[in-house]
């Protein structure tokens, strides 16, 4: 259970949380400091039934009214709904346009380099630098310095993350946004010196702990449980990307070394026809092997005489595709993939 010397601790220590709360504010989220009461006989009455998100305490947070809180509820993950599902359609939506950018988009493209899509990041490997990276006399640095992104001094898979949850410029729980790119629950996923990544891994684990003694105390359907389940999704499209990335990274080494292979095999004077039947012999690769003749199949790389390949021959035909080796990654779908 957190207890509120660390939340204060958290609050210290993370410039994100700073940067959005004041300590107090980040406190009343989790209703510490409130105020003791004491208890007075009272009649007994029957609440009124809500359908309201709830705080710790059990107090709606999606109610109109005072201190900027809005009408629209804050949904949840399994049904997009509310502001999560809000959030979840707009970073998707900036994905799609990345990917299928329109004319204008496309033509200013040829001349000004323009932001990639997570699939071509991941396939690409690079990551992204400013546009002023490459200006001389450390003009570079200097502008660096007063215009510090943390995103720049991220890992690919972390700034493929940061890319994926951006696009949003909705309302957050605290009520209207008039700043780009903060999440339902009003945190930058793209900020100076905030690493966003590392917040939702670290949130979850925070809200693990409070969601489980809401759940001993007998509450339901909190704000931090709404809040949990949204970490969670997003922990888990972190990790796909990351997946992803090394995936890519093994293939990228893979490829490279049996390049040098077919290069010393050449050298010693073998002949590619040999070498990539060899090499590239198998289902979904460059050749492959005939077809079986109990009428259909993968011989799984064995030849065969005469069932079916090449008249003559014990090899079928090589794919028109290329097989594997031009498998495009695609894009990665945020949520849908990971239901």
């Amino acid at each position: 259970m957190a207890t509120r010397a660390n939340l204060i601790a958290t609050y210290q220590n993370n410039p994100t949380l700073q940067s959005q709360y004041t300590q107090q504010q980040y406190l009343d989220l989790f209703d510490f400091n409130a105020p003791a009461t004491t208890t007075t006989p009272a009649t007994t009455t029957t609440p009124a039934a809500t359908t309201g998100i709830q705080n710790i305490i059990g107090q709606n947070l999606n109610q109109g009214g005072g201190g900027g809180a809005i009408s629209t509820s804050i949904g949840n993950v399994s049904n997009k709904s509310g502001l999560i599902g809000d959030f979840m359609s707009a970073t998707q939506q900036r994905q799609n346009r990345l990917t299928n950018p329109g004319k204008i988009a496309s033509f200013v493209g040829d001349f000004i380099p323009q932001q990639r899509d997570i699939g071509a990041m991941i396939k690409s490997g690079v990551v992204d630098e400013r546009l002023t990276s490459g200006i001389p006399l450390g003009i570079s640095g200097m502008i660096a310095k007063a215009l510090p992104d943390k995103y720049y001094d991220m890992p690919l898979e972390d700034q493929i993350f940061t890319q994926s949850q951006m696009g949003y410029t909705g309302p957050t729980v605290f009520g209207e946004n008039n700043m780009p790119n903060k999440d339902p629950f009003g945190i930058n996923v793209r900020s100076a010196f905030g690493d966003y990544g590392a917040y939702v891994s670290d949130r979850v684990e925070e809200l693990e702990g409070i969601v489980e003694d809401q759940i001993e105390r007998g509450l339901k359907n909190t704000i931090q449980m709404k809040e949990l389940a949204f970490r969670t999704k997003q922990n888990k499209v972190q990790k796909e990307i990351k997946e992803r990335v090394e995936k890519q990274r093994q293939e990228e080494i893979d490829r490279a070394n049996k390049e040098a292979a077919v290069a010393a095999r050449v050298a010693r004077g073998e002949s590619l026809s040999d070498i990539g039947k060899d090499m590239y012999t198998g289902s979904g690769q460059a050749f492959e092997a005939g077809r079986t003749d109990a009428g259909g199949g993968f011989t799984g790389g064995k030849t065969k005489d005469n069932v079916g390949g090449v008249p003559g021959g014990k090899y079928g035909s090589p794919r028109k595709d290329g097989g594997l080796m031009y498998a495009d990654g695609g894009r990665v779908y945020l949520y849908n993939r990971l239901k």
